[in-house]
């Protein structure tokens, strides 16, 4: 538990960091180190670190996406330079196919686009608002922290009847319902204080009304 709380302390720590110099070349930055380390973790479970040209190529597109959502908001572009980087992937495995699974190479070329496309989306939900950017990327990293943290803590002491055992033993469903009911609390509490917290630097009115009902459903 405590080595939970550190590394979730220093997280935190870091994104808020992030989140200060986010109209900087350090949120692609951060969301490519992110990218890449994600992806050599989930290469390297599924034994494809030992095909070093295939796996270098999807470090590469996974660096390269997030400056590309940054810097441009065109769809076209994105989907350009998916598409090439995975014809890449599919001609290389031309040449090495007696060395290289099919099964491996898929594995690569799914991993690739749900871990790069998915982690670029904190750069797209930064891009929805100039206002509220920042507080979107906030609530989405805090939800799912505090969702994660909820289910473990609820779980923890009041955990008894086991979720999925065959899968995951330790989970329960009373860890479950904690994770969610936490999050709904935690969003909603959130959007008040940012409303007065908006108001206060506005002199007045926030600009805005906030839809508790809404708020808890996306939570949950």
């Amino acid at each position: 538990m405590a080595k939970r709380l550190i590394s979730a302390f220093v997280g935190i720590a870091i994104a808020i960091g992030i989140l200060f110099l986010a109209e900087t070349p350090l949120l692609p930055l951060s969301v490519s180190v992110l990218i890449v380390i994600a992806l050599y973790e989930l290469l390297k479970v599924c034994d494809c670190t030992k095909f070093r040209l295939h796996t270098i190529g999807c470090y590469i597109y996974g660096a390269v996406m997030p400056f590309l959502c940054y810097y441009t908001s065109d769809l076209k572009w994105r989907l350009l330079v998916s598409s090439l980087a995975m014809c890449g992937l599919l001609a290389g495995y031309v040449g090495d196919h007696k060395k290289l699974p099919f099964d491996r190479l898929s594995c690569m070329i799914t991993c690739s686009l749900l871990v790069t496309l998915s982690l670029c989306g904190l750069i797209s939900i930064y891009r929805i608002s100039d206002i509220h950017g920042i507080s979107y990327i906030v609530i989405t990293l805090a939800s799912a922290w505090l969702g994660d943290a909820g289910a473990f803590f609820v779980g923890t002491f009041l955990g008894k009847h086991k979720l999925c055992p065959d899968i995951s033993p330790k989970k329960t469903v009373e860890g479950a319902a904690g994770g969610v009911i936490v999050t709904m609390i935690f969003l909603c509490l959130y959007c008040f204080c940012y409303r007065d917290f908006m108001a206060y630097r506005a002199g007045g009115a926030a600009g805005f009304s906030v839809n508790y009902a809404a708020v808890a459903i996306y939570g949950a």
